[in-house]
């Protein structure tokens, strides 16, 4: 089976837990239901790049997981940050606060990332970014309760520019 960002994001979900389940003998997943959010950038300025995309790949991608982790069925909710931090924070408050979401994912620009992770740490909870690339989110603002799926700036620009700068 080809694994795609949002079935390893579940089998991420599921090995976060795996410590969990073995002291208490039951899985920590909210209410036995793996709920996802996606917190993307649904009308605005960069929704081309992630958006609505973002979502059908991660409901394309439970699908093709078979729907199910630790034998629980996996629900993707999903919402517009309109690229702001404080609206990326109130919705993932709400969704780990009252509508059980295990984790949050995509996060498409970097202050929205970084505002979801700390979050996502103080809830115990997951933030797996697979929408922006600052350095903070793999460096000093990584914590154990978050996964970064794509690039960092620091990397990004020095691949571009190392042999440019040799020459």
């Amino acid at each position: 089976m080809k694994l795609t960002h949002a079935a390893a994001m579940a089998l991420a979900l599921a090995g976060a837990q795996a410590p969990v389940c073995a002291q208490s003998g039951a899985p920590r997943i909210s209410d036995g239901v793996v709920r996802i959010g996606v917190l993307t950038d649904i009308n605005g300025p960069v929704m081309d790049n992630v958006g609505k995309g973002s979502i059908t790949a991660t409901e394309l991608a439970v699908e093709e997981f078979g729907g199910k982790v630790l034998g629980m069925p996996i629900e993707i909710v999903s919402a517009d940050h309109q690229n702001k931090a404080d609206i990326a924070s109130t919705r993932t408050r709400e969704w780990f606060d009252r509508d059980k979401v295990d984790a949050v994912t995509e996060l498409g620009n970097s202050a929205v990332a970084l505002a979801a992770m700390r979050i996502a740490q103080e809830k115990g909870r997951m933030s797996i970014v697979t929408g922006a690339g600052a350095q903070r989110i793999s460096n000093e603002d990584c914590s154990p309760n978050n996964l970064h799926w794509v690039y960092d700036t620091y990397a990004l620009a020095k691949v571009g520019t190392r042999s440019l700068v040799r020459k």
